[in-house]
């Protein structure tokens, strides 16, 4: 778990050098050859996935490396960093606008539910460590917390694009669609809650389902990954599928380490009781503030 701190600390530095010199015109790989660098600095040997700067069509993938090409000013974007102490991983994932331009009242509205989705599920995962509790109600949670606003998205779909769009998109969140829920939670691109370790989630077991009847082991590493996509599996050409008109992806991801019946989130200011701590190794929710900001922690 000391290890696992030590990722942590590191991979959320990395992040917000990444924050710091971002700016529109420059290359993804770029972004991330500063990330890249301060990691090996301070001593992480590997990475749990290929460092992550994904702007504007390539924000779609979700997860994908950062590629040879240049960033668009007031697009989508993610950043996401993961490096390894001795082997053992942390994680630490973002979304922003590349710059001012274009951040519209829609586009905020995504945001601010991904944000507030993110806040729901992190004091649910407290609640099940701290009183044993299944850990299926804190997957439970995120899908009602999203859900919650599906009706309200809907009107905000209306209110800009029009009676047509909305109606489309209602039949496709509540089509019938074996295994997937309906409603908003259905753009959840998966489960809100997954396991880390060695390779960060590829081990593929460990993530907190709808099927986790059991509480959590007596100390776990997790990642608190709560996103929305606006996107199908269809990206490009004649086939491109667009569900939520004018929304591309959102996420914010934090590693969280369980100690008996306490959370530590390792890599984010959010910890248990809504105490916020600042500092350096610790990324705040939102961080719009800290793009292109070199002098300081804080905007």
């Amino acid at each position: 778990m000391r290890l696992v701190e030590d990722s942590g600390y590191v991979t959320s530095l990395a992040l917000r050098a990444m924050l710091a010199v971002m700016e529109p015109g420059m290359d993804e790989t770029e972004v991330a050859a500063f990330g890249d660098m301060l990691a090996k600095w301070m001593g992480c040997e590997r990475q749990g996935f290929q460092t992550m700067v994904g702007s504007d069509m390539a924000c779609v993938t979700m997860i994908g490396p950062a590629l040879n090409r240049q960033i668009i000013e007031g697009e989508f974007m993610h950043l996401g960093t993961s490096y390894k102490r001795d082997g053992l991983t942390a994680c630490c994932r973002r979304s922003i606008f590349s710059s001012n331009a274009n951040i519209t009242p829609y586009r905020e509205y995504f945001r601010k539910i991904v944000e507030d989705g993110f806040k729901i599920g992190f004091n649910s995962y407290v609640d099940i460590v701290e009183n044993n509790k299944p850990a299926k109600h804190q997957e439970q949670t995120l899908i009602d917390f999203f859900n919650s606003k599906t009706d309200e998205m809907l009107n905000m779909v209306q209110s800009v694009y029009g009676k047509s769009s909305a109606f489309l998109l209602k039949e496709k969140l509540f089509g019938e669609i074996p295994g997937l829920t309906k409603g908003l939670s259905r753009m959840k691109p998966y489960t809100g809650t997954h396991n880390s370790g060695y390779t960060e989630c590829q081990e593929f077991f460990g993530a907190i389902t709808l099927e986790s009847e059991e509480p959590l082991e007596h100390q776990v590493v997790t990642m608190l990954d709560v996103a929305l996509r606006g996107r199908g599996s269809k990206w490009l050409g004649e086939e491109f599928e667009c569900i939520i008109p004018g929304f591309d992806y959102w996420v914010v991801e934090d590693t969280l380490g369980k100690y008996e019946n306490k959370v530590k989130n390792l890599t984010g200011e959010l910890q248990p009781g809504d105490i916020i701590i600042k500092g350096i190794g610790k990324i705040p929710i939102n961080v719009q503030t800290l793009v292109g900001n070199v002098n300081e922690y804080e905007g």
